[in-house]
Order: C-alpha cells, then structure tokens, then sequence
C-alpha cells in the first residue's frame, strides 16, 4: 500500500496477485492434506459445528440436506482452486472472478466468526474491478482526490518495480513448495532473505476438518464439593447460549481455548496461568468471563472438565431452547489449589 498512487499499475497487479495467492492456497492445503473429508466431500458436515465461534446461521446450515452440503464443498473448492484463474482474463471475466469470491466470503460471515479476516479478504476484491465498474458501485470512486506524497515519476517506478520483482520471485516460490522440493527450487534462498520481513507467506484454513466440537469448561468451588462454572463472553458452554454475530470483534480468550482443546493442558502454559490467576481474584483475568460465580471472594479450589458439544437437533431445539448438547468426557486439569508456600 505504501507504493500504491497514481500510475501504480504495477501495485495493483500486485495485489491482484495476493488475492490470487490467498485463494489458492486456501485450496491447495486441502488438496495436499489428502483429508478424507475433502476428498469425499464431507467436510462441511462438520465445519459447521466444530468451527472455533459459529454464528447464528451456523446452526441452520448444520442441518442442511447433505447434498446441499456436498454441493457447497464443491463449490468451495472451485472458489478456491478454479476461480482465481480469472484474476488473469479479460476484464469481465474478472470481474464475475471478484464477485463469485466476494460471495464466498460474505457466506463465511453469514456462518462464522472470523474477525475482519473474511472484510478484509472482500476489501482486497477492489483490486480486481476497474474505475468503470466501481464507478457504478461507489459514485464517489470519480471525484477527484488528494495528490499524496509526491514522487518523481522515474523513482517511483523504479522503487515499484524493485519491490515487484522481489515480491514475485518469494511469493512464487511460495506456491512452488507444495509441488517441488526445497532443494530443488531455485527460488527458496530469496524467499529464507526475506522471511525476516514476513511479507511472503503461506495460508491454508481448515487444510484438516475438525470433526468433533470438544470443549473446555472452567469451574471453582470453595470447598472442593460444589463446583461453579466460569462462563465466557462468546464461545460455547451453556447449552441455551444463543449464537451471535461479533465480527470484526476477536475474543482473543474465547478464540485460544478453541484451539486449547485440541491440545493438552501440559502443552498450554497459559491456560494452567489463567486458572491461577483466578484463584487469585485478577480483575483484568475475570473481567474477561461473562459470568464471574465468584465475585466477592476468590474460590480456593479450581479445575477444568473436558465436553463433547454437538448441535441440537431441530426437534430438541424447539422443545428445549438449548443450542447444544454435551456428553462429558473427564478432565482436562485435575482440581488445585494455590500453594501458600510458593505464592
């Protein structure tokens, strides 16, 4: 963007390529990955339900027919593996390319939460309309605007098509990886130069399909018999809990104990941080729960149970109200309490 201006044709091409890049990929891990679910079309069975913040759609989609759900996993995959090809055809063409991936991504909005991942990726879609095409959505994409910063026309090119070349020969070599071997890519030594910068990068979301929602449910008590759960501001844990839209909000807490729970609690040294910052009262910790079962004293013991959640069914939802069903699975921190020699 700092080389984007007037005549900066060659940073829009260059951001044409990232979009073009960035769709890929996302196709190409899953390819790679060789997940059944890909490959029999599966995959959004599960996604639905196990994805780290469903939205309120999710749960609709969830109970889609499965040749509906098929159809959008081929979909999906044409979106990612076909459809950035037109970035590089005429201009109608591309233009039907930007709106079947703008598509795309406002489906994920529709079902998810995903920050400002899936506006941004919408954003970057500018790039592959023109002034006439804008000019008809935006009617203020034609009044003039600012000058900028003023560079000399030479300098500017040369700086533009330096910083072109470079990004090019490390992105190139970024889609490359997944068919040759490093060794024998020529590109790999410029692409480790400019690692450092972090400005050539690979993506792939979900190249492997969760397939089971397991989730992480903190509880204390004060003498170690009845127990009262923590309850989180978005993700998952009572079963009545409405879905929300929060996009581009992210929960950062409620976003890692997703992927928490795809792991062990000796691997996450700060989950076992946060439980003893809430044996300590932190108010900066609990002022990240939504519901805090202790908050006019401290609780002295505390623990984390491991659950099961799957969506109700339609029939459970309408009798009961709740979103989700849980089985209990056992522990995923056994209870403990603060050391008083050590603390």
């Amino acid at each position: 963007a700092i080389f984007l201006g007037r005549g900066s044709r060659i940073v829009v091409w260059l951001y044409r390529w990232l979009v073009f890049r960035f769709m890929l990929l996302g196709g190409l891990v899953k390819l790679a990955s060789r997940d059944p679910t890909w490959d029999n079309l599966t995959a959004l069975f599960y996604h639905f339900e196990t994805q780290p913040l469903p939205a309120p759609l999710a749960w609709h989609a969830h109970h889609l027919p499965e040749t509906v759900l098929m159809a959008l996993v081929v979909f999906t995959m044409v979106t990612e593996l076909l459809v950035p090809f037109l970035i590089f055809t005429p201009r109608r063409f591309r233009i039907l390319g930007a709106w079947i991936i703008m598509l795309f991504q406002f489906g994920i909005i529709l079902t998810g939460n995903y920050n400002f991942f899936n506006l941004l990726t919408i954003s970057l879609c500018l790039f592959l309309f023109d002034d006439a095409a804008l000019g008809r959505i935006f009617r203020f994409a034609r009044r003039p605007v600012g000058q900028g910063i003023r560079i000399p026309v030479n300098t500017g090119l040369v700086l533009r098509s330096l910083f072109a070349a470079i990004m090019l020969y490390a992105t190139t070599d970024r889609l490359l990886m997944f068919f040759t071997p490093e060794g024998e890519r020529d590109f790999a030594v410029v692409t480790r130069v400019f690692a450092v910068l972090n400005a050539a990068n690979n993506y792939g979301p979900f190249a492997v399909m969760t397939t089971e929602r397991n989730e992480i449910i903190i509880e204390g008590s004060m003498d170690g018999r009845d127990w009262q759960p923590y309850l989180f501001k978005h993700k998952p844990d009572a079963l009545d809990k409405p879905l929300r839209w929060i996009i581009p909000h992210q929960p950062r807490l409620d976003w890692q104990m997703w992927f928490a729970a795809l792991s062990t609690a000796e691997r996450q040294h700060w989950f076992r941080r946060l439980l003893y910052q809430c044996l300590e009262g932190r108010r900066a910790v609990l002022e990240l729960f939504r519901y805090n079962p202790f908050a006019d004293k401290a609780p002295t013991w505390i623990r984390a149970g491991f659950y099961r959640y799957t969506f109700t069914s339609t029939e459970e939802r309408r009798r009961t109200g709740n979103v989700w069903n849980r089985q209990y699975l056992g522990e995923y921190l056994p209870a403990f309490r603060l050391q008083s020699a050590s603390r």
